[in-house]
């Protein structure tokens, strides 16, 4: 319930700088706003970057620049962890990108990007389905004097809520 994950797959066509960001300003930004994290850790790869055969992605550079300043505006410490990458090329261009976006007071874009149709459907599957651990996926904003969180129902054996430091397990 607290994991995001979005896959995706060929019928949401290509995924590029406008679906990518799309997707992270209208599902992930919300949801990490609204989880209020003490710190962040980002895992960067860069497997999504275009020409990487890997990935089968087209990111730029400036597109995990561009997250990386939208994620800055949390204002919570951020921690990126480079962990490979399989173009050498992509990884410096893109590690370049997003160093450069940690160091600069560029402000995020105010307007975003045009993504495909697919993809505007498929943000709309994703708050449906993200909703029911993430009331602002409704539009429900969190109230900040109530720092809880939506406890899931059906979870064996795992963590069921968490914030922060402290989780409850099941």
């Amino acid at each position: 319930g607290f994991n995001i994950n979005i896959p995706y797959n060929k019928e949401h066509g290509e995924i590029g700088h406008a679906e990518t960001l799309y997707i992270y300003d209208k599902i992930i930004h919300p949801i990490a706003e609204s989880f209020e994290p003490d710190f962040i850790i980002v895992s960067a790869g860069f497997g999504a970057a275009m020409y990487d055969t890997m990935g089968g992605m087209s990111l730029k550079p400036e597109t995990y620049a561009e997250m990386t300043r939208k994620l800055k505006t949390l204002r919570t410490p951020i921690l990126f962890v480079l962990e490979g990458g399989f173009s050498l090329n992509n990884l410096a261009n893109c590690t370049e990108a997003v160093s450069i976006a940690l160091m600069t007071d560029k402000e995020p874009l105010k307007t975003l990007p045009t993504p495909s149709k697919p993809i505007l459907h498929y943000v709309e599957t994703l708050k449906d389905v993200f909703s029911e651990f993430w009331p602002v996926m409704k539009g429900i904003k969190k109230s900040k004097s109530a720092n809880q969180l939506v406890k899931p129902e059906k979870f064996d054996d795992q963590i069921v809520a968490g914030h922060a430091a402290n989780f409850i397990v099941k």
